[in-house]
């Protein structure tokens, strides 16, 4: 709920009440520490965020929140894709592409218009010489975020 009113622009209220015992709920407890465990990696694409600009087309199962001072564009993974992700019309506009919850670098290569992040792939280390890189887990976080940072 929180990067969906973020991703459009808007902010949210947290509002937890005490039980009549005056103690909070262990569900809301739950909740709350779950979330604040969250925004500890993952606060940059929350705070200072707002709506990203019209250019930008959220791929399917994910949501974006822009950074205009930051110039940092992220994605939020409602579904974590197996393999790849296609984002649409960012050909040209990228510079990096990074895991927020550990740093890791997320290559990228452009078709057309679009940008294709490679979750897995081959490390070329030479013209005879390819490794195969495993496919990138999900990370252990609800819901992941790919930070973009733009040109």
């Amino acid at each position: 709920m929180l990067i969906n009113h973020v991703s459009r622009g808007g902010n949210m209220l947290l509002n937890v009440g005490p039980t009549a015992r005056g103690e909070f709920d262990d569900r809301a407890q739950l909740r709350l520490a779950g979330l604040a465990h969250w925004m500890r990696r993952h606060d940059c694409a929350i705070y200072g965020c707002t709506v990203a600009p019209a250019w930008a087309k959220e791929p399917e199962n994910c949501r974006y929140t822009y950074n205009p001072a930051r110039q940092r564009l992220y994605v939020h993974c409602l579904v974590w894709p197996f393999s790849t992700l296609l984002l649409p019309g960012l050909a040209g506009k990228l510079r990096h592409a990074q895991l927020l919850s550990d740093r890791s670098e997320i290559t990228f290569h452009e078709s057309g218009a679009d940008v294709i992040l490679a979750l897995h792939g081959t490390t070329i280390l030479s013209e005879r010489m390819r490794v195969p890189r495993p496919v990138m887990r999900k990370p252990k976080v609800g819901i992941p975020v790919i930070e973009l940072i733009l040109k």
